[in-house]
């Protein structure tokens, strides 16, 4: 049997004693993720977006809201045990799905709500853009990411850098570098940036379906309100809610290390090609 990696830590920096030469020096330029304490306490929603009530007001009570189920059994969104394709997604109003993830303040088994890439335009003054990415090319709009305990997006990698900042309740992210992309079991045929592994912490799957991932580095980090993850690009990543009605904003930007965001679909193609290659030579029986 393989020996297990060990899971470390990242580095946890005060952005007061950092300008951001010295931050894109050690961090951006070698690809190398951190933990960043300081670096919001500007931002309003830190304090305001702790009442559910004040967001119940900004962005209505009967609002639709489009919710993902997510179930850790299952290959992260799209497919089901028997590779099945499946439309997760549910149509409730935003007052529901708030009462929905306060009412389970403990982690469920089954489908768990969770609500990915929401912008909205009057809540953006809460969070303005850290100085983390001052003078840095923003790809996209600010993401908000809301969902119940357990709820988050399964092991996959982003083409761009980025920055998850936390703003309600706690979250766990385990993360694992791009070298070690042959042992993450990604998803052949389609989706290259996913993984097949359904839920890194399911000990008895790795060990009888995707055995190689014991080999790989992982790297946990707790985030908490305040707190922000710089998460390079195509780092491999997973990330739990641990708290109910859980909120994060995202950042994606561009840098001379990033890969664009609209990767096409020749350059997946290449990518799935030495991906199987490299897996095949890891795991000649497979």
């Amino acid at each position: 049997m393989s020996k297990t990696a060990d899971v470390g830590q990242i580095a946890r920096i005060d952005w007061s004693k950092y300008t951001k030469e010295k931050f894109d020096e050690e961090f951006v330029k070698t690809n190398t993720p951190c933990l960043i304490s300081g670096a919001l306490t500007a931002w309003p929603a830190i304090q305001k977006w702790q009442d559910p009530n004040y967001l119940l007001q900004k962005i209505g009570k009967d609002e639709k809201f489009l919710v993902e189920l997510v179930n850790k059994k299952y290959l992260p969104y799209i497919f089901d045990e028997k590779r099945r394709f499946v439309d997760s997604r549910v149509m409730t109003t935003f007052g529901n799905f708030v009462e929905h993830c306060l009412s389970h303040p403990e982690k469920v088994d089954g489908d768990l709500w969770y609500c990915s890439q929401q912008h909205y335009p009057d809540l953006a003054l809460d969070h303005p853009v850290p100085d983390i990415m001052l003078n840095a090319k923003l790809l996209t709009t600010p993401y908000a990411w809301i969902g119940q305990v357990g709820s988050g997006p399964g092991l996959h990698i982003d083409m761009a850098d980025n920055v998850l900042c936390q703003i309600r309740g706690d979250k766990k992210v385990w993360l694992i570098p791009p070298e070690d992309t042959h042992f993450c079991y990604p998803r052949l045929g389609g989706q290259t940036n996913f993984s097949d592994i359904p839920d890194v912490t399911d000990q008895e799957a790795i060990e009888s379906k995707f055995p190689l991932f014991k080999k790989a580095r992982k790297f946990e980090v707790i985030l908490k309100p305040g707190d922000a993850l710089f998460l390079p690009a195509n780092w491999w990543h997973e990330i739990w809610a641990l708290s109910p009605f859980c909120i994060s904003v995202n950042f994606f930007f561009d840098t001379a290390g990033s890969q664009p965001m609209g990767i096409s679909l020749d350059e997946y193609d290449l990518l799935e090609q030495l991906v199987l290659e490299k897996f095949k030579r890891a795991c000649p029986k497979f």
